[in-house]
This record gives structure tokens, sequence and C-alpha cells, in this order.
């Protein structure tokens, strides 16, 4: 089981933040990735609450998300 840490920023903004092994149906809705860390991360959740550094993503999910990126921009690609 995951270890989850909670962090609160500003008054009313909490973050959660998901420890590795994080798998990719944990992660719930759409995502994004970010890079304003020191590392790249993977936001999701309402407001963005919820995000895990990329390299905590187990190697079944690291995988599943870069065929997400890749079928993304594939699809990009075919509509111009």
């Amino acid at each position: 089981m995951n270890r989850i840490r909670h962090r609160l920023e500003g008054e009313r903004n909490l973050r959660v933040r998901y420890i590795a092994p994080v798998r990719y149906n944990q992660i719930r809705g759409p995502f994004r990735v970010s890079i304003a860390l020191e590392a790249p991360i993977i936001e999701w959740g309402r407001n963005r609450e919820r995000w895990c550094f990329m390299h905590d993503l187990d190697d079944r999910s690291l995988v599943r998300l870069m065929d997400d990126f890749r079928a993304v921009s594939e699809e990009r690609r075919s509509v111009d």
C-alpha cells in the first residue's frame, strides 16, 4: 500500500503526494505533466491537488503513461 503525504499550501489548498510505487489506476480523471519542481510530476484531481513524481510510477504505469502521450501526439498530427 502506498504512503501518502499531505501538505497544506496557503490557507486552503491541500496537496496530496503519492509515494512510490504509484500505479496508473491511482491517477483518476484528467492529468497533466508539470516541471514546476526539481523533477517532472503528474498532477490530477480537482485543482490538481493530487500528484506524484513521474519517477515514482511503477514500470508498467510509466509505460502506459508514455503510450497515452504517444496516442495523443499521433491524434494531434492526424488532425493537421
